[in-house]
């Protein structure tokens, strides 16, 4: 049955959210004093006044208004401000290295950019002056008075009114620059309807209209999740997003905040599971006995086994002395977590459903507008990345080297697809297809009931000496569940065998270093060799439900993460491999030197 979005342009869509929820509360922000809310219809008066206040700095249809700033009210207020002029918004991250941030304004020809902080200001500053098409700089960090400042901005809009106007659905609405894995980053051109439509299916699969949703802000949203599937989604439906401004505070935050639902990466989930969980530890081991017990037992219930009275009480009461607290420690009311991005492992899937924090799992693209497929309380498979969404087709290229004889490279089709990367024609004819689907660059799988399975990416699989091909995402995910593991990258390029660099979790390595009596000096403590036996039991345990071959025979060791800093980690915290390659040639030569010399 064809799928009809409620929504075809974003301008039309917060109008009609501001009517029918014009007193909820919409974005939250914490100060010295905690949290603080703006409703629906503030959120629409600072949105009208920074469109006039845009308009009169001369900002009007196909103009690029840029942002460089981390999540926060203002950029929120900007984009909508924007989508009502007809103007294109161009968002990108504040940890993004400066030549990017350079290339960006560059190549969309931006003629405004918020600035989030003095130090990107002054950055911008730095050259600017290479920038012809770059009019205005805003700060969104200065005073009133700064006549370039967003408050002076909103004053002027305040005398100046002006009608936000409806874009047709075929209006851009914003570039998004992919992260740029290789070379430079690609500007992914999206439609209002691109935008509007994808939320929409999101929404309607999803989650509804019956409560007042509220989530905390976990992902950037210079990122196409966070920037256009969560915000424009809660703000199809009501729902309130409390912005959270500091990564370290976010378990403080969720007991604040107490969200019903959060948008996150398996990463972020995994490593917040993680953390509840540590305080398992120092409680006593009546209750430590009971979680596993209540575990076991949910899993149980969870394949329709039989369970006797006993096992049921056991579990009745790991709910009200554990699970419970479990809960608590993510602010008590989440209903679910939507995680995308990539494959959640095993155990966190199993722990968040029988803890009563189901994970629903998707996938998506900044090409394809977002979102792709979609898991919900109906239909929800282990290890699945879901079913396509209303409106989507997913269709697999079996022609793919390496894959087996029921994979594919993934392509969509639906609503969401791009018009194609700005000024790089030849980039689009390569990954838009005649018939008007995205190529993925993904391989995957699909079952007899429409459940989809990611178990590659293009981009990084690589092959070894004998024929065999490796994906290594998936085991630098699985390794990387060690809690004494921060990061892993695995390499075999033509090698008799795969092998790693891997980063250890300082914290976690000293703590366990201080209690087995080991050198506290981190380059001592890595080359000690009960550090690397102690590291290679965890690479094993991690690795046992991969092939041999998959497994990595060496690792060395290193202190320094991979980062955006250095150019090895893009703003989405995906790994250059080429560019870890090149840095650290020496490392991975001499692991395989080491075992055939």
């Amino acid at each position: 049955m064809p799928f009809t979005p409620k929504y075809t342009d974003l301008v039309s869509m917060l109008q009609k959210s501001v009517e029918a929820f014009a007193d909820r509360p919409a974005f939250g922000f914490r100060d010295a004093n905690g949290w603080s809310w703006i409703d629906y219809r503030s959120f629409a008066r600072l949105v009208d006044r920074c469109r006039a206040g845009l308009a009169s700095l001369g900002i009007g249809a196909g103009d690029r208004v840029a942002v460089i700033s981390d999540n926060r009210l203002e950029w929120a207020v900007a984009a909508y401000a924007s989508y009502s002029l007809s103007a294109v918004f161009v968002p990108m991250y504040k940890i993004q290295i400066e030549k990017e941030w350079k290339y960006i304004l560059q190549d969309s020809e931006a003629k405004l950019c918020f600035v989030g902080d003095e130090t990107i200001d002054n950055n911008v500053k730095a050259f600017r002056a290479d920038l012809h098409s770059l009019e205005h700089v805003v700060k969104f960090y200065a005073e009133a008075d700064d006549e370039s400042s967003y408050r002076y901005l909103l004053e002027t809009g305040a005398s100046h009114r002006l009608e936000a106007k409806c874009p047709e659905k075929s209006t851009i609405a914003s570039i998004i620059y992919t992260s740029g894995v290789r070379g430079n980053p690609k500007g992914v051109v999206l439609t209002h309807y691109n935008l509007a439509g994808n939320c929409c299916a999101v929404a309607e699969t999803l989650l509804g209209s019956r409560i007042e949703y509220r989530t905390l802000a976990l992902l950037p949203w210079a990122h196409v999740y966070g920037g256009a599937i969560e915000i424009n989604t809660m703000i199809a439906i009501g729902g309130a997003i409390a912005i959270s401004d500091n990564r370290e505070d976010i378990l403080d935050y969720l007991r604040e905040v107490k969200p019903t639902l959060l948008f996150t990466v398996p990463r972020i989930w995994s490593r917040l599971c993680s953390t509840s969980l540590k305080q398992l530890v120092s409680r006593p081991n009546v209750i430590q006995t009971l979680y596993q017990s209540g575990m076991d037992i949910r899993s149980k219930q969870t394949n329709q086994q039989p369970t006797s009275l006993s096992n049921r009480i056991k579990l009745f009461l790991a709910d009200k002395l554990v699970f419970s607290k479990i809960r608590e420690s993510f602010g008590g009311r989440l209903s679910f977590v939507v995680c995308g991005g990539a494959a959640l492992s095993e155990e966190v899937s199993v722990f968040s459903r029988n803890v009563g924090i189901p994970v629903y799992q998707g996938y998506g693209m900044t090409e394809c507008g977002g979102g792709a497929t979609y898991s919900n309380a109906r239909e929800n498979k282990p290890f699945s990345i879901g079913k396509p969404l209303p409106g989507v087709t997913i269709m697999l290229d079996k022609k793919v080297e390496g894959a087996s004889d029921t994979e594919g490279e993934i392509i969509i089709f639906g609503p969401g697809v791009m018009l194609g990367y700005y000024n790089l024609p030849d980039e689009t004819k390569q990954v838009l297809t005649e018939d008007g689907g995205i190529r993925s660059g993904d391989i995957g799988h699909m079952d007899e009931d429409g459940f989809l399975y990611i178990t590659g990416t293009l981009k990084e699989i690589f092959k070894l000496a004998n024929g065999s091909y490796i994906a290594p995402a998936p085991l630098e995910e699985a390794i990387q569940r060690s809690p004494y593991i921060e990061q892993c990258f695995i390499y075999g390029v033509n090698q008799s065998y795969p092998v790693a660099i891997i980063v250890p979790d300082i914290m976690a390595l000293l703590s366990w270093a201080k209690g087995v009596g080991l050198s506290l000096f981190i380059e001592t403590l890595l080359s000690d060799h009960k550090t690397r036996a102690l590291i290679m039991e965890e690479i094993a345990s991690c690795s046992r439900n991969f092939k041999s071959f998959e497994r990595i025979r060496d690792f060395a060791l290193i202190s320094t993460k991979f980062s955006v800093a250095d150019g090895t980690v893009t703003p989405t915290l995906e790994y250059k491999r080429r560019a870890i390659v090149e840095k650290y040639q020496n490392v991975l030569q001499k692991m395989y030197q080491y075992r055939n010399g």
